[in-house]
């Protein structure tokens, strides 16, 4: 009875430990792949705001750092430094200052041109006073010789009628036309004392030339000369002298023609005054010239200054700088 239980419990022990290996070198199940899960649990959902944002990558690397657009800040001219605004790791913009040479020489030269052009202009502003002047004067010469040469031309004409009238003469006849003649003559006398006075105004005021006014006094000479023969006439026909009037009438014509010749003599200033504008236009050339060579010097003053101030042709930042004020650089130069 005792060895049947013995038996009956190493049976069980005997099962218990197959089953238990068995179990133990069984092979293992695989585990539920994530879709079975979400196939059979769901599939899971985290929520969230959503906002903008920057994703930054980096990667470790050695080596140097190189920009990809580099330039050299040098001055166009030599010179000394005066000042330096910049210093390395500085940003600068591109035509910004990045150092001043000395501008003393540049300043004086362009105070100098600046001088120069205001002196050309005066120049210039003379010259154009100047042939205003000089055409003013040759309109009022023309005039003034037109007139005296008519005027002289009408004396000589009515100085040759009172010759033709006093060799055959009435007494009737010979004591209107001296009366006449006289009045002829007191009227020319009078315009000649006009235009002696107007000549002498004129001279004074540097409008006209000395031999104009002296044109214009023997105008007036031969003016009076011809009123006092027009007299001493009236008087000799008044007194019945025929000879004597003839005599006068004849010398009234030869100083009729002397004043005539003398009056187109006188012409000859208006080739003067044209001359004295040719010789004005010519100087007005040559200031309007002296001025354009002046504005010119200017220009280079100013592009010299202009040239003192070392800029930067680049936007970025300062590398290196290697140049301090008092240091004498060159252009090229760092």
């Amino acid at each position: 009875m005792r060895k049947y239980i013995y038996f009956i419990i190493f049976a069980v022990l005997f099962i218990g430990a197959f089953l238990g290996l068995k179990k133990i070198h069984a092979p293992k199940q695989a585990p539920p792949s994530r879709d079975e899960i979400w196939k059979s649990e769901g599939i899971p959902v985290q929520f969230g705001n959503v906002s903008l944002g920057e994703m930054e990558q980096t990667v470790n690397v050695t080596g140097s750092i190189d920009a990809l657009d580099q330039g050299i800040i040098s001055p166009k001219v030599s010179g000394r430094v005066s000042a330096v605004y910049m210093k390395a790791g500085d940003s600068i913009s591109a035509g910004q200052v990045f150092a001043v040479l000395d501008q003393s020489d540049a300043l004086n030269m362009l105070k100098q041109a600046q001088m120069g052009l205001e002196q050309a202009i005066g120049g210039r502003e003379t010259a154009k006073a100047s042939l205003s002047k000089a055409i003013t004067a040759a309109k009022v010469t023309k005039i003034q010789t037109d007139a005296v040469i008519a005027q002289a031309q009408a004396g000589l004409t009515s100085a040759k009628a009172q010759l033709e009238i006093a060799k055959q003469p009435t007494r009737n006849q010979e004591r209107a036309v001296a009366e006449n003649a006289v009045s002829t003559a007191k009227a020319q006398l009078d315009n000649a004392e006009i235009e002696l006075k107007r000549a002498e105004k004129l001279k004074n005021e540097g409008a006209v030339s000395q031999s104009t006014y002296d044109n214009a006094k023997t105008l007036y000479i031969a003016a009076k000369n011809s009123y006092d023969s027009a007299v001493r006439q009236l008087n000799l026909v008044k007194e019945g002298g025929r000879q004597e009037n003839v005599s006068s009438a004849q010398s009234a014509v030869r100083s009729a023609e002397q004043t005539l010749r003398q009056a187109k003599a006188g012409a000859s200033e208006n080739l003067l005054r044209k001359e004295d504008i040719t010789s004005a236009k010519a100087a007005l050339r040559n200031a309007e010239a002296a001025v354009s060579s002046a504005k010119a010097q200017v220009a280079i003053a100013e592009r010299n200054l202009a040239d003192t101030y070392i800029k930067s042709q680049v936007s970025g930042r300062i590398a290196s700088r290697s140049v301090e004020p008092g240091q004498v650089v060159m252009p090229g130069s760092s």
